[in-house]
């Protein structure tokens, strides 16, 4: 019997060679750092549903997130349809996928001639100017060594902003989030940024939030996920924050958008931002060639929380924030109101959740490939009933996988990931 090493090792072994698709194999441009990234195993996927399903033609990657299935997919010159709920997720896969790319070169030269650092402080933005000069003062002291952390902390706990300051002009960072998910610096950057791309069309303003998006997921004051801010409690986190604070992100969406023009728009790619039932029942495809792929939430914890910070970017809609009643203030994540909750995260909904993303695809006529984990709030064989009912015949892969423990290394765990892979009987 192989272990679980050997397993993983084998199946990994199977992605196919650069050679062996019909689209040049390129990175995908707008990466993120994405909790529940299905990047490690996509050729794995792929691969099974390419074994299982011969006649594919057009893949519905029906809860995208990363859009690492969908990059995939295209690279082997499937058709795509890329959909998520989650309003930061479309940004990013409609920037990579969809909309055309003429005003590029012109975007790339207004970030490489500096452009947000030029209207950095404009407007209302000018008012964080002295605390601007104060951070740059104790990034300048962690560089040369005369770094008082515990005047650092003060300093973020004195300048860590009020919402209710903003004035709606192109300040909603620099009013809701500085010296908490991002620095003061970067907040501004952030602001800038946004005032560019407000200028441009919608498919330029598109390229430019789903590359600021992207950075962001790298940049941020955080482990891996925007569910809370790290604060300097300590010096060795107090220095990381001013090292992580210090990274210039009009220089990370430049190296974005420029790979970007590296990256080949599949042949047929339409992008949607919607729940799954909408989604489906928008989208045109031809059944028996047409294979649904769906990756839903494993738990009850909601990728919205998560994230909020990003759909806030992709917003950018000045949002009313969670209030702590107990606490008398707003709540410590600075969570917006009206966060999206998913059905396949609640216990009492997710089984009636799956039974209708059975149903709609089997009336479409398309096939089903199902991410799922020994883990999560149903069973394999649970879902195997569910799909048996509707209908379809199921086979079930699987693939041993280790787990980020989301910055925390004792929280790291073996998870075995299955692929439930649902023909017509």
């Amino acid at each position: 019997m192989p272990t679980a090493t050997q397993r993983t090792a084998e199946n990994l072994s199977r992605l196919p060679r650069n050679d062996d698709f019909l689209i040049p194999r390129t990175a995908f441009p707008l990466p993120m750092q994405y909790m529940g990234s299905k990047q490690r195993i996509a050729g794995w996927i792929l691969d099974e549903i390419a074994a299982a399903f011969p006649a594919t033609e057009t893949l519905v990657d029906l809860m995208s997130g990363s859009g690492s299935i969908a990059n995939e997919a295209a690279a082997r010159g499937l058709a795509i349809w890329a959909n998520d709920i989650q309003p930061y997720s479309h940004r990013v896969l409609a920037a990579a996928f969809e909309v055309p790319r003429g005003e590029l070169p012109e975007i790339i030269e207004w970030f490489e001639s500096g452009g947000a650092q030029a209207i950095l402080l404009d407007g209302p933005r000018s008012s964080l100017r002295e605390a601007l000069l104060v951070e740059q003062e104790f990034v300048a002291a962690q560089s040369s060594g005369d770094f008082d952390w515990q005047k650092y902390a003060e300093f973020c706990a004195a300048e860590s902003g009020s919402h209710h300051e903003a004035t709606g002009r192109f300040d909603l960072f620099s009013a809701y989030y500085p010296n908490t998910y991002f620095g003061i610096g970067q907040c501004l950057e952030i602001d800038a940024i946004q005032e560019m791309a407000a200028k441009l069309s919608p498919a330029g303003a598109q390229m430019v939030i789903g590359a600021l998006i992207s950075s962001l997921t790298f940049v941020a004051s955080t482990t891996t996920h925007l569910a809370q801010y790290l604060k300097p409690g300590s010096e060795k986190t107090a220095r990381n924050l001013v090292l992580r604070r210090s990274m210039n992100i009009e220089r990370e969406v430049l190296s974005r958008l420029r790979a970007l023009t590296r990256y080949p728009r599949p042949s047929f790619a339409r992008t949607l931002n919607l729940g799954f039932q909408d989604a489906l029942d928008t989208i045109d495809a031809a059944p028996k060639t047409t294979v649904v792929y769906a990756d839903p939430p494993y738990f009850k914890e909601h990728y919205s929380r998560y994230y909020h910070v990003l759909d806030t970017v992709a917003l950018y809609d000045y949002p009313s924030l969670t209030f702590n009643d107990r606490l008398n203030q707003v709540t410590v994540g600075r969570y917006r109101e009206g966060r999206i909750v998913s059905a396949f995260g609640l216990r009492s909904k997710v089984e009636g959740a799956f039974r209708e993303l059975f149903e709609m695809s089997m009336a479409k006529g398309y096939e089903v490939a199902l991410s799922y984990a020994n883990t999560s709030l149903l069973s394999a064989e649970r879902i195997t009933t569910i799909a048996e009912a509707v209908g379809f015949t199921v086979e079930l892969k699987s693939i041993d996988l280790r787990h980020s423990g989301q910055g925390q290394a004792k929280a790291k765990s073996d998870v075995t990931e299955y692929l439930f892979l649902l023909s017509h009987a």
